[in-house]
């Protein structure tokens, strides 16, 4: 009998690490469920499933890699949604991974349609805190383990 591996991630994982504590994701960051990915720490996975969506819909990659082995750098836009163009939001996402994760996320709207980004563990079960701060540069950051909705009529609120 054929011992059934979890599938791999693709060429272009992003793989980080510190001490006993390492990351494999997507080269979008996302750790699909069923996959070799996840956080794990002393051979103890810790995080199976991790995901960044925009209204609902995964991101696209515009490019990704370490910056140090135990941080990474995501830049991502969004995929043509309905009501919302394709590249109107810029997404970046950085983390740290050490004595557990750290993941910062910040975006770039270039539209003045509300949209939604969420981070989830699983398909059913969001994360529950958000908080956002606009910066000199125009980027939006968002440092959250939960669902950050943005709205230009509220201009820098998050919910």
């Amino acid at each position: 009998m054929l011992r059934e591996l979890p599938p791999e991630l693709g060429p272009n994982t992003v793989a980080i690490l510190e001490g006993n504590a390492f990351m494999y994701s997507e080269a979008t960051g996302d750790v699909p469920r069923g996959s070799i990915g996840g956080l794990l720490f002393a051979d103890t996975r810790f995080l199976d499933c991790w995901r960044l969506t925009l209204n609902g819909s995964s991101l696209l990659v515009l490019d990704s890699a370490p910056v140090q082995p135990y941080a990474a750098a995501f830049f991502l836009t969004n995929p043509d949604l309905p009501g919302l163009r394709a590249n109107s939001v810029g997404v970046r996402r950085e983390r740290l991974v050490g004595r557990g994760m750290q993941e910062s996320i910040g975006s770039m709207p270039r539209t003045a349609r509300a949209f939604a980004l969420n981070t989830r563990t699983d398909r059913s079960r969001p994360l529950c805190r958000c908080w956002s701060n606009r910066q000199p540069n125009g980027w939006k950051a968002m440092t959250w383990s939960g669902t950050c909705t943005w709205s230009p009529a509220r201009s820098g609120a998050a919910t």
